[in-house]
């Protein structure tokens, strides 16, 4: 049993791993080196086919820029769920539908575009001072 529970961990924490890895579009062979890893390992953690000790854990979550709990944070979420709770309006406001599609848009992005987009919105934003969407800190 204990086997089988481990083996879980190794292909969730894989999985988590390889996601992240993913989002920033980073290769395997990216991170592995700035892990201090070899790729061939990397890989076999994101498989899931071997366990990780926890000083590689720490490398590859700093080489991520992420924290270790969120290495092992498995549970699915809304796509959106954490750029939805940067903005302040109500469920049912009339613009939903299009930010919506603005936010699939920009996941699609890559980090410098996003960093691009982000100041202009915020000139627009500073420039057009809109009560209603005001983004929180």
């Amino acid at each position: 049993m204990q086997e089988e529970q481990e083996k879980e961990l190794n292909q969730n924490l894989g999985n988590r791993i390889s996601k992240i890895r993913k989002s920033l579009k980073m290769s395997q062979e990216l991170l592995a080196e700035k892990a201090g890893i070899s790729s061939d390992f990397l890989s076999r953690v994101e498989r899931g086919v071997c366990g990780i000790s926890v000083s590689n854990l720490h490398a590859i979550a700093r080489s991520l820029n992420t924290s270790l709990k969120d290495l092992f944070d498995f549970e699915e979420k809304s796509e959106h769920q954490e750029f939805w709770k940067a903005f302040s309006f109500k469920a049912k406001d009339p613009w939903e539908e299009q930010f919506k599609n603005l936010c699939l848009l920009l996941r699609k992005q890559d980090a410098e575009t996003l960093n691009r987009i982000y100041r202009q919105t915020t000139i627009l934003l500073e420039r057009n001072r809109s009560p209603s969407f005001k983004i929180q800190s």
